[in-house]
Order: structure tokens, then C-alpha cells, then sequence
């Protein structure tokens, strides 16, 4: 957009309806527990919704998937419910930031503005967002209350300034771990420098600079960088058990 890169990525959102029933909700049931939300239209329609999709997709329809674990979710609620029949799904786009928090604030741009990256919560926050986002307009400069929601705290790593290091630790266990994850990066950042500096691990040769596709040569190079991100993985997860690896 106008040059700029946006840290964004767009998912689909879904929400589905029930054939019309008589009144049985009259508010909107919302549990964090089993992750959906149910209310009723005032056509009788029980309107159903949850998270997003895990892939990136600008299709305005979502995966089967989230649909079933939308109504086993609500069932789980309302057993009684099982006896209904979905009538349509759909799916809108919203855009996420890599932290889940929105992006209010000026662009690198001279007059440009953004206000995105809401992802679910962006109606519900409109009214407080609308009085910040006029305030960065009129003054130039952004509110103190959404002044850590601007564009550069992703360039300058405000977030990762405020992880702990591992000397304020208390535990001389976990800081033990910890050096172990520590160590770990460490061999796995060198194995990847001495590869790509030998050309083992070379780029596609596109010519696009944000082309994530490289090659190993050879290709049994790739299963010993594998084999130092597990240790990584695994030291992490000595660290904090309740790590769940993305890919395993």
C-alpha cells in the first residue's frame, strides 16, 4: 500500500445460521471454554461464530473443519440444538497483525494514516478507536493511548524488549535451560551461516528478494539444520513444557 509493507496477513472468519426456530436466546452467549459464541436473529435464525481459519485466504467461505468444531462447540452448550439444521455459512476477511493488535497510527507516507489490523475485535473497538484515530489525524502524532500501537513497534522490536533476559531469573534450573535453548540457536545460526556462505543453502535465483524458496545441495544438507532446530524445540520445551511445537 503507497510503498509501505503492512505486517498483516488476512484470514476468513466464518459465522453460520440455524433454520428459523421459535425464541429460546435472548441475549448472545459467548464461552471462552469451548470457544464460540450463539445468538438469535429476529428471524428466529440461531447465528453461530468462533475463530478464524488458520490459513491465509481472501475466499469468502471457510473450511469445513472450523464449521464442525463451531457446532460441536455449540452443542456442547445446547445439546438440544442438535436437532436443527444448518441453513448457510459464510465468511468475511479480516486482517491480523503479528502480535493480535490493531495498528493505529501514521504511515512512512506524508498524510497517510492507518487504522487496521483489528482482526475479530475491530467492530466492538470502533467507537474508541474512531476518537484515537481522529486525534493521530488532527495532532499528526499519535494519542498516548494507542502510541504503542503504531507501525514501528514491529521495525523496532518493542515487544521483544520487554521477554525478560535470563539473568533477572530466580531459578538457576530454568536459567540452566534457558542457556541450553541459547546454545542451541547459536549452532543453529552458525550451521545456516556456514551454509549459505558455502552455498549449500542458496536462494531460487528468482530475482525476487522476498522469495522464500531455497535449495539445499545436497539435499541430505537439509536433515542436519532439521536436526538442530528440533534440539532447539526440545530445549525449549525442557524449558516450558507447555510449548507446543507448529511443526513436529
Amino acid at each position: 500500500m503507497a510503498g509501505v509493507r503492512l505486517p498483516l496477513q488476512s484470514h476468513p472468519l466464518q459465522a453460520l445460521v440455524s433454520e428459523p426456530v421459535k425464541p429460546v436466546l435472548d441475549c448472545v452467549v459467548m464461552s471462552n471454554t469451548v470457544h464460540v459464541y450463539v445468538s438469535q436473529s429476529d428471524k428466529g435464525e440461531l447465528v453461530m461464530g468462533a475463530g478464524i481459519d488458520a490459513f491465509n485466504s481472501y475466499a469468502q467461505r471457510g473450511s469445513f473443519p472450523i464449521i464442525e468444531a463451531q457446532i460441536a462447540a455449540t452443542l456442547e452448550l445446547f445439546p438440544i440444538f442438535s436437532r436443527l439444521k444448518m441453513l448457510r455459512s459464510w465468511a468475511g476477511i479480516v486482517d491480523v497483525s503479528p502480535d493480535a493488535s490493531p495498528i493505529i497510527g501514521k504511515l512512512p507516507v506524508a498524510g497517510l494514516y492507518l487504522n487496521g489490523g483489528w482482526g475479530t475485535g475491530g467492530f466492538k473497538a470502533t467507537p474508541g478507536a474512531a476518537h484515537l484515530f481522529a486525534w493521530t489525524i488532527a495532532h499528526d502524532e499519535p494519542h498516548p493511548i494507542n502510541a504503542p500501537f503504531t507501525i514501528e513497534r514491529f521495525r523496532d522490536g518493542h515487544l521483544i524488549d520487554r521477554i525478560p533476559s535470563r539473568h533477572d531469573l530466580k531459578s538457576d534450573i530454568l536459567r540452566t535451560k534457558i542457556q541450553a535453548v541459547e546454545r542451541g540457536l547459536s549452532r543453529l545460526r552458525a550451521k545456516y551461516d556456514e551454509m549459505t556462505r558455502s552455498r549449500v543453502l542458496r536462494h531460487c535465483r528468482c530475482n525476487n528478494p522476498n522469495c522464500p524458496t531455497y535449495f539445499f545441495d545436497p539435499p541430505d544438507a537439509a536433515r542436519e539444520l532439521e536436526r538442530l532446530r528440533r534440539d532447539v524445540l526440545t530445549a525449549f520445551r525442557d524449558a516450558y513444557p507447555a510449548f507446543k511445537p507448529p511443526s513436529w
